[in-house]
């Protein structure tokens, strides 16, 4: 598994440059024990090994995997196929445009002291949702989603998949059941296969 441990900020995010000193570390680092707040961009399955312990310690977790994207259990293991260790933990999903109230309702909870859950959404969901919530509650129960994409972070190395439709197909498994409209299941959202 690759680590960026060690590598500035900065010579990712260029724009950070004499902004920050800030470096990657493991997700397993126990200084992370000691931070106010701590963004999780970690593979599928580790949030849910390191999100318990930061949260009890205090700690507020943004993750930026799909570990907590989903609120019901069975749906998260049916569509992942793993079981979920920590699902006693709910999430305030993370897509500010759709679900500002509950976003600042979480971050007044957090200036207050409480550790926080926030699970942002993965592209497809957050492109999708986007689109569709100004006609959401005009349809009829189901919304396609004709959505093609070239390789990207959310699918398999280029030697194994390369662009177009193939790269979309996976997406449609790992994405389909965090696409969802304020918390509720409106519709399908689909690629062509």
């Amino acid at each position: 598994m690759r680590s960026d441990e060690g590598t500035p900020l900065s010579s990712v995010y260029p724009a950070f440059t004499d902004v920050t000193n800030l470096t990657y570390s493991r997700h397993d680092n126990p200084e992370l024990f000691n931070c106010d707040v701590v963004f999780l961009a970690t593979p599928h399955t580790v949030a849910m090994k390191s999100a318990p312990g930061l949260l009890e310690a205090g700690v507020t977790v943004v993750d930026l995997s799909a570990d907590y994207r989903l609120r019901d259990r069975a749906t998260y293991e049916q569509w992942y196929k793993v079981e979920h260790t920590s699902p006693e933990l709910l999430a305030t999903f993370g897509l500010p445009e759709l679900n500002r109230q509950a976003l600042a309702d979480a971050a007044a909870r957090h200036a207050q002291g409480e550790a926080i859950l926030v699970a942002c959404a993965g592209c497809y969901p957050t492109a999708t949702s986007l689109a569709v919530a100004p006609v959401i509650e005009l349809s009829q129960g189901i919304v396609v989603a004709d959505a093609i994409s070239g390789v990207s972070g959310a699918v398999p190395p280029p030697a194994e998949k390369a662009g177009g439709e193939d790269s979309c197909g996976y997406a449609v498994y790992l994405y389909w059941p965090d696409a969802v409209f304020d918390g509720r299941e409106r519709g399908l959202y689909a690629c062509r296969q």
